[in-house]
Order: structure tokens, then C-alpha cells, then sequence
């Protein structure tokens, strides 16, 4: 295999009857990190391997996960830290490192009237 600029790189399979090329690049992800507020969602975007592609959750407590094609949503449900880990059918993976603050509940004052 031959890797050229940006870890793409080239397979060439010669056979008696015909030469294939397949080109290959390595699985990626971008953002590699996010921070969020609990309720809030954000976005990563896959690129490369092979295959069908999985993303899961490692605490579905602090954070949620939806997977639409190459599109990884990433849900806040309370504070704290959790680890996403993505892959592909070829056996490539990794992870996004996720951090959820709590939001501020709303601000409550009682009396709610107040005569002088």
C-alpha cells in the first residue's frame, strides 16, 4: 500500500487477467471533541473507512447518540463527561470526548409581590 498526503493511500491487486486500484483512507471524525449544555445537541461528521458506520454512547445518562449516515448527533442529558466511540465495518474506530454542563434551573423569587 502507498499512503499520499492526508493517510489516503492505494491498494493494487494484480491478478493473471486484470490490475485493480482501490483507493483507501483512514476513518476520521470532526469534531474530535464537544461541550455542551444538557439539552443541548451537537454534530460530528465521519469521513473515510468502510463500510456502514456504528456510534454509541458510553454513558447514555450524560449523553445520547443518533446516527444518520456520516452525521453522528450528540445529545447533552445532564453534567458530566462521556466518551462517544464510532466505527466502521472494516475495524477502525475512535472516540469523541464529550463534556455536558448542567443548565441553570430557573430562577424563582418569593415572595413573587412585595408591598413597601
Amino acid at each position: 500500500m502507498e499512503l499520499l498526503n492526508g493517510g489516503v493511500g492505494w491498494v493494487k491487486v494484480e491478478r493473471k487477467d486484470h490490475t485493480y486500484e482501490l483507493q483507501w483512507a483512514p476513518l476520521t471524525v470532526s469534531p474530535s471533541s464537544l461541550s455542551l449544555s444538557a439539552g443541548q445537541t451537537g454534530t460530528c461528521t465521519l469521513s473515510g473507512g468502510t463500510g456502514v458506520y456504528t456510534a454509541s454512547s458510553g454513558n447514555t445518562g450524560v449523553v445520547t447518540v443518533r446516527l444518520n449516515g456520516s452525521t453522528v448527533s450528540v445529545t447533552g442529558v445532564s453534567a458530566g463527561s462521556a466518551t462517544v466511540t464510532y466505527s466502521d465495518n472494516g475495524g477502525d474506530s475512535g472516540t469523541v470526548a464529550v463534556t455536558v454542563v448542567g443548565s441553570d434551573p430557573p430562577l424563582a423569587v418569593s415572595p413573587s409581590s412585595l408591598s413597601l
